[in-house]
């Protein structure tokens, strides 16, 4: 399901990035999760964005023009 909310560990596994580098998409604005808990600090993706994380990845490595 894509709206299925996933944890940062959860959703690292199933884009094949590490949890670090998610956050630092975060921080850098690149990838924002689809939610994120202020009080807890937690993020939450959602299962159908990991398609953009390889788009994110393909970018910061300058493969983005072989698409």
């Amino acid at each position: 399901m894509d709206d299925e909310l996933l944890t940062v560990g959860a959703f690292a596994a199933r884009s094949r990035l590490s949890a670090e580098a998610l956050r630092l998409d975060d921080r850098l604005g690149l990838l924002a999760p689809a939610h994120a808990d202020e009080a807890g600090g937690y993020r939450y993706y959602r299962a159908g964005q990991a398609g953009r994380t390889r788009l994110v990845a393909m970018r910061l490595s300058g493969r983005s023009s072989e698409m």
